[in-house]
């Protein structure tokens, strides 16, 4: 970690009180380091780092209130419980608290990669920390999106940082051969003719790495419209009559759109989040968001909104031939929760849908459990159970001289199967 000046670190600690560094907070702190005689492109990545680490403390309070956080798969875990519901791992203090401090090292090393202070060994540290994230907690989603985003950040910096070390080199050679400083002048005339376009099409928005890392950096300062601004130049600029769908430029900046993305759901503004998740399809990481997505609907009572969705992005898997694993597994999440809350038709139309056939015989089961826990009485229960034997559908499909005999077994097998559960002969 680096150390700074007390009067320095005293200042932007009284600014991180309210937990934001405002742009006129950003200038006074700049201004002083640069008083200081600092860095002040290294001062600007670590009040940028030191902010983070606000939002991080804050967030994990929140998330405290509502309960915890898996580290190894990033799931809610209720409050109290020592094992995560979803990956099965059991929760530790120790857990948590080494996949904050891993998360630490490794932002301050990045920061130190960035900023250029010792390349060789903040690079080495920046990659050991993320052996360790990949090694202890590869199934955290928000893991990965930060390995995913180290990633495309070191590059960037490595570029940079050997294109500056050339420059340097170029500079030593020309300051000691006057006639190769005259020859090379000359060329660089010509070179500045030739490469005006060159030049002109260097920005963000022509490059996708460049494109990546000024997302990155707009997300870091919470400027949400400059990231989402910054997609669309690139995505404009990158049109192919050939690629109507832009897959590649898409695929291309998919790292840039996973921030965006994340930063919709962290922030509760899920419509924007749902339309982020169609950038996020060329990298087939759609379903993870979507997922994620999800459960926040159902951990904030907004049911409706999770079924809407677990039906479009079920409908988009199906016409792709793609697997939905991860939206079954939703599916289920919410279908349970209709019938815990005993809202059986919610619970039926979700699972079994329009037509009943013997597939459907557990989830008929569970109903039916549930109907008798809720103290329905036997014969209500039949009357349920008749309705679906007669409108009972076979499970496959079948020839027409056949009807009558598949229906039948259809209905046969429901009522060998349902009748029992409430000790019907």
């Amino acid at each position: 970690m680096a150390n700074y000046p007390k009067e320095f670190d005293d200042l932007l600690q009284e600014y991180l009180t309210d937990g934001i560094i405002t742009a006129q907070e950003r200038n006074v702190l700049l201004r002083k380091a640069e008083k200081l005689g600092l860095d002040v492109d290294e001062i600007d990545l670590y009040i940028t780092a030191q902010e983070q680490k606000v939002e991080q403390a804050t967030d994990a309070a929140v998330r405290r209130k509502k309960g915890q956080t898996c580290p190894y798969c990033g799931g809610s875990v209720p409050e109290f419980a020592d094992q995560c519901p979803h990956c099965r791992q059991h929760i530790t203090v120790e857990a948590s608290d080494e996949l904050k401090e891993i998360i630490e090292n490794l932002e301050e090393a990045l920061v130190d990669f960035k900023s250029g202070k010792d390349f060789a060994r903040s690079k080495a540290n920046v990659e050991k920390y993320m052996r360790k994230a990949q090694l202890y907690f590869s199934s955290n989603p928000k893991v990965k999106t930060l390995i995913e985003q180290v990633k495309q950040e070191s590059e960037i910096a490595e570029k940079e940082a050997k294109s500056e070390a050339r420059k340097k080199t170029l500079i030593g050679i020309l300051t000691y051969n006057k006639w190769l400083t005259l020859s090379v002048g000359i060329v660089l005339i010509i070179a500045i003719g030739i490469g005006i376009v060159s030049i002109l099409h260097s920005g963000p928005e022509y490059d996708a790495d460049k494109c990546i890392y000024a997302i990155s950096k707009a997300i870091s300062k919470g400027d949400i419209t400059k990231a989402e601004a910054l997609r669309t130049a690139y995505l404009e600029h990158h049109k192919d009559p050939d690629d109507p769908t832009q897959w590649s430029a898409k695929k291309a900046l998919a790292a840039g759109s996973t921030m965006i993305t994340e930063y919709y759901i962290d922030n509760d503004i899920f419509e924007k989040a749902e339309g982020s998740l169609m950038y996020l399809y060329v990298q087939y990481q759609d379903e993870i968001y979507a997922k994620k997505l999800v459960d926040v609907y159902i951990d904030k009572g907004m049911l409706d909104k999770a079924e809407s969705l677990i039906e479009r992005e079920m409908q988009k898997r199906h016409e792709d031939f793609r697997d939905s694993k991860d939206m079954e597994v939703c599916k289920m999440k919410l279908a349970n929760l209709y019938l815990e809350n005993s809202d059986y038709s919610k619970y039926e139309q979700l699972v079994i849908g329009d037509k009943v056939s013997p597939r459907d015989i557990p989830y008929l089961v569970n109903l039916i459990k549930q109907m008798k826990k809720d103290g329905k009485s036997i014969s209500e229960i039949k009357v349920y159970i008749d309705s679906k034997i007669a409108h009972a559908h076979p499970d496959v499909a079948f020839y027409t001289y056949e009807e009558e005999k598949v229906y039948g077994e259809a209905r046969k097998k429901l009522r060998d199967e349902l009748y029992p559960v409430i000790q019907v002969e």
